[in-house]
This record gives structure tokens, sequence and C-alpha cells, in this order.
């Protein structure tokens, strides 16, 4: 898992590390969530990605145009994880149990998103 400080810095941290999924915030310095992910989108195709922020007016049709997921803060974290869980099926190599690594991924990841979800994170913290 990689953090990155705004927009421009997720495109290059991406394009380095090659994740499974790209997770962003809307509101994000320099190229906001939805500019980051539609060069990711052009440059990673197969990669998914998930806009998570609160909700604005369109959005969610600016996501189905750029072919990426949204999640409204608002629908909280279970259905954010929920679609998570969806996008990336588990290893074959843990036979549908979670790696020590995987789950401290997933506690990790839950509490960026909890920070994210209210208003708390910092990329620079």
């Amino acid at each position: 898992m990689r953090e990155a400080v705004d927009g421009v810095d997720a495109i290059e941290k991406a394009k380095k590390t090659k994740p499974d999924l790209i997770l962003l915030d809307l509101a994000m310095p320099r190229l906001n969530g939805a500019e980051a992910a539609a060069v990711l989108k052009n440059e990673m195709p197969q990669t998914p990605v998930i806009l998570f922020t609160l909700t604005e007016p369109r959005v969610d049709t600016l996501c189905a145009a750029i072919d990426i997921d949204f999640i409204s803060k608002v629908d909280g974290m279970s259905k954010l994880l929920e679609r998570v869980d969806a996008l990336l099926p588990p290893s074959p190599r843990t036979k549908g149990q979670r790696s020590a690594r995987a789950k401290f991924e997933a506690e990790s990841l839950r509490s960026i998103l909890g920070e994210m979800a209210d208003g708390t994170f910092s990329a620079n913290s």
C-alpha cells in the first residue's frame, strides 16, 4: 500500500508500483482525484480505480464516463470495503484465508479510510 501527497504523486507512484487497486479522494492538490483517475485509467486500463469522496454534484456521472468506481463517504466504510473485496478476489495461494500481510494491509487501509472519512487524514503525517 502506498500513499500519495497529491494527484501527480499518485500517478507517478502507481506507474512505478503497478498496484492491484487504486483508491483516490476527489480533494487532492495539483490534480484532483478525478483528473488523476482519468490519467491512470488511460495508462493502466486494467487496474481498478475507486474514487472515495463526499458526494458532489455529478461526480457519479463523471466516474461512469471515465470507467471508475465511485463510493461516497456518506455510504461509509462498509460499502467501500465491500467493493474492494469484489475487485480484489482472494489470492489462490492463501486458499481463502488471509495472510498476516493481507490482514495488516487491511487494517492499515481501514485506518486510512477512517481518517479519510472523518477528514483527519493527511498524506504528510
